[in-house]
């Protein structure tokens, strides 16, 4: 990850009319292609006496084309990196590092004079977000500029506060208040109350298509429920050994910290399989994954652990030098040799939905349409991401009437660290009893 745009680059070719453009251009640019091979002309003029006219052209054609192969290349380089992030509760700073373990700079974002990160951290494919323990939630840019320690209020007086992220709202834990606030990326549509998970304390805090868990840090559960329409299941998983922190889910699994028990639990998606030790680890605060490992916060080592998926290979002191850390987050790295794949789909009969299954190269943005299907832009932020298939007019029409109906999908994947776009297609057979 590095800072500025992505680099655009013109890749010129060998021929005489064809050049790299030059802010001199006039109208539509075509003066400014032309100078150049016009100026080698004159030193090397075309005919039957030389062929160094047509040799020099050529030559400068191939040079540039390896000069923006060469740019091209190093700058995928530099923006393909995926990073760890976590605060340093005790000194008041947020910390990254490579998800390597090399590059570690504890004071990445300090802000003087107003009080330090003190729980939850979580990303975007723009900013860094985190709890103030203030009453505030912050925001910077990802490489650590616009700093803003007081981009939304949470509850007065609310602390530890643990975050969670959609491709549209951010979503708070209001501490001891027992609620669960909500509010749009952009700061705006605060909603203190969106949800009452039934619980006196709420510490971790994660969202995924739709469905939203926390851990019930006083009655040692943990809760979810679904966000359209609110519902809540407070006994999603219970009992935990002890004071449950951080969450994270994948394709396959949800994660959570037991704090003082000193484990990493680990259940299937469906709330089976708890194992409540998959980990060994000391006192561990937030906790999140990567396509192939488990990382989270040691507070009483000041460290950062990490894991293969398995639950093999883990180094609680995998990076070390932290302040008391407690929230964390993950930022993944883009696959230049990976593609876009619509991996599965499931129907939905009742609803006459399907939902596909996409498999995404790293970070960027996704869009589902289609003739008859709604369009559906989500953000893609982990390896697997699901899209609601929703037909609209005529075909929604015909599915009601008859009962089935077909419909081309078109995925489109734009990543977030390169340009250019990547587009799959699936014909949908609808149904509907």
């Amino acid at each position: 990850m590095s800072n500025g745009d992505p680099l655009r680059v013109d890749f010129p070719s060998a021929g005489r009319d064809h050049g790299p453009r030059h802010p001199e251009s006039g109208g539509d640019g075509q003066a400014g292609v032309k100078n150049q091979p016009a100026a080698l002309e004159e030193r090397y003029p075309p005919g039957p006496a030389s062929g160094l006219g047509r040799v020099a052209l050529w030559c400068y054609g191939l040079s540039a084309l390896l000069a923006a192969i060469l740019a091209l290349s190093l700058t995928l380089a530099a923006r393909a990196e995926a990073l760890v992030y976590w605060v340093n509760y005790e000194d008041g700073t947020i910390g990254r590092a490579n998800l390597d373990g090399t590059g570690v700079d504890q004071s990445f974002i300090a802000v003087a004079g107003f009080p330090g990160p003190y729980y939850g951290v979580a990303l975007d494919d723009k900013h860094i977000f985190w709890d103030t323990g203030a009453g505030w939630i912050g925001r910077a840019n990802l490489d650590g500029t616009g700093v803003d320690p007081s981009f939304i209020p949470t509850a007065a007086g609310a602390s530890g506060a643990e975050l969670a992220l959609d491709d549209q709202h951010i979503y708070w834990s209001n501490g001891s208040f027992g609620w669960i606030g909500r509010a749009r990326l952009n700061g705006t549509n605060v909603d203190q109350q969106l949800l009452a998970p039934q619980s006196s304390y709420v510490k971790g805090l994660v969202v995924d298509e739709g469905s939203i868990y926390w851990s019930d840090y006083q009655n040692l559960r943990i809760g979810s429920g679904s966000l359209s329409p609110i519902s809540v299941n407070p006994l999603f998983i219970q009992p935990t050994p002890n004071s449950p922190e951080g969450l994270a889910v994948d394709e396959a699994h949800i994660y959570w910290s037991n704090g003082s028990a000193d484990t990493i639990g680990r259940a299937n998606r469906n709330g089976g399989g708890v194992d409540q030790a998959f980990i060994p680890t000391a006192y561990a605060y937030g906790v999140d994954v990567d396509d192939s490992h488990v990382f989270w916060a040691n507070y009483d080592t000041n460290s950062i652990g990490r894991a293969k998926l398995n639950g093999s290979g883990a180094d609680p002191a995998f990076i070390g030098g932290a302040g008391g850390p407690q929230g964390l987050a993950v930022d993944w790295a883009l696959n230049p040799g990976a593609g876009l794949e619509i991996v599965k789909v499931k129907r939905n009969a009742v609803r006459g939905t399907a939902k596909l299954s996409v498999s995404v190269p790293g970070p960027g943005k996704l869009t589902l349409g289609g003739r008859g299907l709604r369009r559906v832009n989500k953000g893609a932020n982990r390896k697997r991401v699901g899209l609601l298939a929703r037909p609209k007019g005529g075909l929604k029409r015909k599915l009601a009437t008859i009962g089935k109906a077909k419909a081309n999908a078109r995925v489109t994947f734009r990543p977030r660290l390169s340009e250019g776009s990547k587009t799959k297609t699936r014909k949908l057979r609808l149904k509907r009893n």
